[in-house]
């Protein structure tokens, strides 16, 4: 029931026009960093991103489902 939930909202169109959200893999480098380090790697990238002209909100998210979906067997 759960699965066939969250299949249903990816398939749910909402009206943001995600032609103009990017989405960019920004791995952090775990080897030889702690948690906190990490944390303070996306917050920083976060807060670089948020300033630059005509970006109005960021995020931070595993997968964006409206581009991962198929990488993770759920078809949109």
């Amino acid at each position: 029931m759960l699965i066939t939930a969250l299949i249903a909202l990816q398939r749910t169109q909402t009206g943001v026009d995600t032609r103009h959200v990017p989405a960019i893999d920004v791995p952090a480098l775990y080897d030889g960093k702690t948690p906190q380090q990490v944390l303070d790697f996306y917050n920083e990238s976060i807060g670089r991103i948020d300033a630059l002209p005509g970006v109005t909100e960021t995020a931070v998210a595993m997968i964006a489902p409206w581009r991962d979906a198929d990488n993770y067997g759920v078809g949109m």
